[in-house]
């Protein structure tokens, strides 16, 4: 983890050259992780109320949601399309 520009010079000394990037947008994380996550969590508490492992896994993914709530200014994803600096002279 770190900021675009670290992430981006380690692909570099890696070997690669980066052809595009972008950074997911939190509307992807709300809308397609963690509000289904969250109706899947509700609906999981209750089928295994009884086991010993379960409220566990739950409370990870939970603890998940609310440390990207209060977080999420200052983490997220970032893609980079790459290739080896070969390949690329090769186009």
């Amino acid at each position: 983890m770190g900021c675009i520009d670290t992430c981006l010079a380690r692909v570099r000394r890696s070997g690669f050259a980066v052809i595009d990037r972008f950074v997911l947008p939190e509307s992807a994380w709300w809308d397609d992780c963690y509000h289904p996550m969250a109706a899947r969590i509700e609906l999981l508490r209750s089928r295994f109320a009884g086991d010993a492992v379960s409220p566990q896994a739950i409370a990870g993914c939970q603890q998940e949601i609310a440390y990207y709530q209060r977080w999420s200014e200052q983490h997220g994803y970032l893609f980079v399309l790459a290739a080896s600096e070969g390949a690329r002279e090769e186009r």
